[in-house]
């Protein structure tokens, strides 16, 4: 359900009028994902390397798409571009080769609408809200098909320690392999230890300039790091209310929540950092 409650204003203050809810809420978006990011002005890389979109990708990602999921600020949900069948996948597979080849991405499609959960009951306290993205399902089902693409290159910098975000490894087997690891060296009279490392709004705080210099390093295809970079650079989000959206803001850092493609690049991002340190 969108936003509804009362807010804490800066000074403490209870806020309860929807206009003055709404502006709080504006200038939180507004400071979670500020940063004084270098322009987007890079000339020295080629946007010519990359494989054209092929229908049967749109069909892939077609056939890929979890029904059921709550529109994004367009009102256009999956189960509608089913309904078209070949007609639907025909109109898609234009419109995507299109964005492919351009690199433009309507911005319609780079709006995403926030929905705020609260951690706990009755707060009035913005840092104790969950944010859930609605973002376009035509942008979801595009960037379905990049990861495919870019996944040769990212899956290689990734440890095989790695195991969240990963094809075929998950929470419960770290668990196992930590229950082992315990259990041996109590047999074998051995102390372990143990690093928690807490990252506050990990998804929140990536650096997109510092993102895409690291995808540039590791040699993804032009056309492909051309759709990442206006995608990061050109992105708007609005928290929902019960009375509308906010007014629409810049996001300035962070991986898209809710998108596909942003697990790999918060692997890839956090890893570097830990092997440049």
């Amino acid at each position: 359900m969108p936003v509804s409650r009362g807010i804490r204003s800066s000074s403490g203050r209870i806020l309860w009028e929807p206009e003055d809810i709404a502006k709080r809420w504006e200038e939180y978006i507004a400071s979670l994902f500020h940063d004084d990011r270098e322009d987007n002005d890079d000339k020295t890389t080629s946007y010519e390397s990359g494989p054209s979109i092929l229908k049967e990708e749109v069909r892939w990602a077609l056939q890929h798409c979890k029904p059921g999921k709550a529109a994004g600020p367009d009102e256009v949900v999956v189960e509608m571009l089913i309904a078209l069948q070949e007609d639907g996948v025909e109109v898609l597979w234009s419109l995507f080769k299109n964005i492919y080849e351009t690199g433009q991405i309507p911005t319609e499609m780079l709006k995403s609408a926030f929905i705020a959960i609260p951690k706990k009951s009755n707060t009035l306290d913005w840092e104790n809200h969950r944010n859930i993205s609605l973002m376009a399902h035509t942008l979801k089902l595009f960037l379905k098909i990049i990861p495919r693409r870019i996944r040769r290159k990212i899956l290689p910098q990734i440890p095989t320690y790695q195991y969240v975000f990963m094809p075929d490894k998950g929470i419960r087997n770290t668990i196992f392999v930590l229950r082992v690891l315990c259990e041996r060296s109590i047999e074998h009279q051995q102390e372990v230890f143990l690093c928690f490392i807490d990252y506050q709004k990990a998804f929140d705080k990536v650096r997109h300039s510092q993102l895409l210099t690291i995808l540039k390093r590791i040699g993804i295809d032009g056309k492909d790091f051309r759709i990442i970079c206006n995608l990061y650079y050109e992105q708007k989000a609005a928290i929902k209310l019960t009375d509308g959206l906010t007014e629409w803001t810049d996001i300035k850092r962070g991986v898209r929540q809710g998108c596909v493609m942003s697990p790999d690049l918060c692997n890839l991002y956090n890893e570097l950092i830990l092997k440049e340190l």
